[in-house]
């Protein structure tokens, strides 16, 4: 399940910044740019609606843009700007095999389901938009999102990390089940279980359901003072209905006082999360982050971590250097070889 509360193909994409990248003294994290991407919704224009990616495809002529979406369980080209930027026809579509880099990051040989109908031509001086960047990508690999720099890292191992720097960084547990990262919430001091980590729904503290969005707003879904969104959820119109919690929620050392819960008012199946085949509550998204923290997500070793502040910025944290790209010949010839 994700918010996707934007699609990505209603407007194009606002490009902010250039690619950069980093190195630390004791590892290595290549750094890249997050790309926010601001949409309108209703009567307000949310400007960290999307978090994108920057992605370059070998054999696609042009570089592009991924959204980041981590409450989806699969990453996905969109079939339509693929075949304009030079992708291969395969009209039936399914599974096939990508190489490229995203975020300063090579790969090989990746299993990219292709969603042969969808999307749009890419438009002459917009960064085309080719799809979603799923959880499954980085099953055995790390993450790291500076959302104070609007940096983005993905290595291999933890080991990439400075260990003055690891030691730095407040670590709790993560579950990866059913394609989705599940992470340790607390309201008020309990635990809020079945609460995963969507990165698809950027500019959301939590959503839940409604029996539970009562209780923990004190509020009717009829109360003229809450916040009501009317947005996209892949395809289908929802609503959205949101209210101040009454308390504290705490992610690890992350805590917001009374942030806006929200639950979806027209019984869409993606947000009725007791209905999924797996045990879920909610979500969680990136406005408890953003501006605030970095995430370490530690894929290999199943933990979630969060550093106050940023991570290029700190001690024994990283400097800057120049981006890998797919259009350096030596570069290709790695990747392809």
């Amino acid at each position: 399940m994700t918010m996707m509360i934007c699609l990505l193909a209603l407007l194009p994409l606002l490009v902010s910044g250039g690619q950069m990248s980093a190195t630390g003294e004791a590892g290595d994290l290549r750094w890249n740019d997050i790309v926010w991407v601001s949409l309108p919704i209703g009567d307000r224009t949310v400007a960290k609606a999307v978090l994108a990616l920057n992605v370059e495809i070998v054999g696609l002529n042009r570089k592009a843009l991924m959204q980041l979406d981590l409450g989806s369980d699969s990453t996905v080209i969109k079939g339509v700007p693929y075949r304009a930027l030079g992708g291969l026809n395969t009209p039936e579509g399914g599974y096939i095999e990508v190489t490229g880099i995203i975020a300063d990051y090579p790969f090989k040989k990746q299993a990219f389901f292709l969603a042969t109908n969808s999307g749009d031509p890419p438009k002459e001086g917009e960064t085309p938009e080719l799809g979603t960047i799923g959880a499954n990508f980085f099953q055995q690999r790390l993450l790291v999102l500076d959302f104070v720099r609007n940096k983005v890292a993905i290595a291999s191992s933890i080991n990439n990390i400075p260990r003055e720097l690891e030691e730095k960084i407040s670590f709790g547990p993560l579950q990866y089940r059913r394609g989705k990262i599940f992470i340790d919430v607390h309201i008020n001091g309990h635990e809020e279980k079945g609460i995963f980590y969507d990165t698809g729904a950027s500019s959301f503290s939590i959503v839940t359901m409604r029996e539970r969005w009562e209780q923990l707003t004190g509020r009717m879904p009829t109360d003229d003072r809450n916040d009501v969104w009317s947005l996209s959820s892949w395809g289908k119109k929802a609503s959205l209905i949101g209210a101040p919690l009454r308390g504290s929620m705490c992610i690890s050392n992350a805590c917001l006082e009374a942030p806006m819960v929200y639950f979806e008012s027209s019984g869409l199946k993606n947000f009725q999360f007791d209905k999924y085949p797996f045990p879920a509550t909610g979500l969680v998204g990136n406005a408890p982050f953003v501006d605030r923290y970095s995430i370490v997500i530690d894929f290999p070793n199943r933990r979630f971590g969060l550093y106050r502040g940023s991570l290029i910025g700190s001690p024994n944290g990283f400097r800057i250097h120049r981006p890998a790209s797919l259009y350096e010949p030596s570069a290709l010839i790695s990747l392809t070889s």
